[in-house]
């Protein structure tokens, strides 16, 4: 038997340790190529909420999705608003409004409340990030079949809330340019202004034309809304801005709260916004709030679960209306935000702080009302809460 020299062995464990390390190489990549989620045509989406967090196989296909999206994000962006109507008219696009693809997607609402009230902007009007985990971008039918968990969704506060509801109303119409308005009610060419980001800053002149309900829409034409769940939807909106409590609005509150409750066993959402009405009085809206919650826990007796948020205002700006630069002024927002998710911990209800996320903004002078951008921020922030709080009815 012929042995190799110690010359000729040299060069041959060479050459075997490099064709071990070429099909190492070759097993790397085809185990990353091959474990990659799956990305829809046209689309960067993530499903990571297909994989249950606590499941021991998970954690593999969280990390491809991880891998995925490390190396395929930045190189194709995408604008998630990129199907919508009039964007020539009213230009917007998703990157605009929140970056996402920097972390992996929230699991549980309390780590959700905790990121998006923490997170913030890096540069004046620059794209919101979260602190941590991340909000999930929701296109249209997904918006409508997390809102069709509920019996009835309803947003009951002041007029930042209502810029919040008008937020929904573009992303379920696709239209940022009419989407939060009832346009076919328009008679003149100074209603027809009332369009885009007037119909989130010009409250004064076009409080009267906004959508209210998602019926408003649906009555006029079916069609003005792009998603088709798989059961009924009622997403309503109720003014009842100052404490004490209007008698007129709470009553109407009152028998939108308990209608077809009886028939209708799924849960509850209620979404509170409160602030200016009270001049940021802690008390005044803490009561604003027991008042209303006392009320709905009262009149729905049929064993419907209720969920419900507070949507803090948010930051003011420097040119705040009316001579109320003082008890509006930014540290006021600032020192209610803190006090209302302090209050929030102590009745065990859901807070989402805003102020970080518009401290950064210059879309409305007075900062009470933050335009279309802001409001499709807070609007997504909020249909990812009801995602989460209610994730048996998935």
């Amino acid at each position: 038997m012929q042995f190799l020299s110690r010359r000729q062995l040299i060069p041959a464990i060479e050459l075997l340790l490099v064709a071990v390390t070429i099909i190492d190489l070759f097993y790397i990549i085809y185990s990353h190529s091959s474990a990659k989620v799956p990305v829809p045509d046209g689309h960067n989406r993530l499903y990571y909420r297909q994989f249950p967090i606590e499941d021991k196989d998970s954690t593999f296909y969280l990390d491809a999705a991880a891998f995925h999206r490390e190396y395929h994000i930045p190189q194709a962006r995408v604008n998630y608003l990129s199907e919508f109507i009039n964007l020539d008219k009213c230009p917007v696009i998703s990157e605009d409004v929140a970056a996402i693809g920097v972390a992996a997607p929230c699991t549980d609402k309390n780590a959700l409340l905790d990121s998006l009230s923490s997170g913030g902007r890096i540069g004046l009007n620059a794209p919101y990030h979260s602190k941590g985990c991340e909000m999930w971008w929701y296109e249209s039918e997904e918006l409508c079949n997390v809102w069709a968990k509920y019996g009835k969704v309803m947003f009951v506060g002041d007029d930042v809330l209502e810029d919040i509801y008008g937020g929904m109303m573009v992303l379920v119409r696709e239209d940022p340019l009419y989407g939060a308005v009832r346009q076919w009610s328009f008679s003149s060419n100074k209603d027809m202004d009332c369009a885009c980001e007037s119909a989130f800053t010009d409250h004064d002149r076009c409080e009267s034309a906004l959508v209210r309900s998602m019926k408003d829409i649906t009555d006029y034409d079916r069609k003005l809304v792009k998603c088709k769940p798989k059961v009924g939807v009622k997403l309503q909106m109720h003014y009842l801005p100052r404490y004490p409590v209007d008698p007129v609005e709470f009553n109407r509150f009152v028998m939108a709260a308990t209608e077809d409750s009886k028939f209708d066993r799924r849960p509850i959402a209620i979404i509170y916004g409160h602030g200016h009405g009270s001049l940021f009085d802690i008390g005044a809206t803490a009561s604003w709030i027991s008042t209303l919650r006392d009320m709905v826990h009262n009149v729905i007796p049929y064993g419907n679960p209720i969920y419900e948020l507070f949507v803090t205002p948010g930051a003011t700006g420097p040119q705040v209306s009316g001579g109320k630069t003082l008890p509006l002024g930014l540290k006021a927002s600032q020192v209610f935000e803190m006090a209302m998710r302090s209050w929030g911990r102590e009745v065990k209800m859901d807070v989402l702080g805003t102020w970080n996320a518009t401290v950064q903004t210059s879309f409305s002078a007075d900062g009470l009302h933050g335009g279309i951008r802001v409001n499709l921020l807070k609007a997504m922030m909020i249909t990812n809460w009801l995602d989460l709080v209610n994730p048996e009815s998935d």
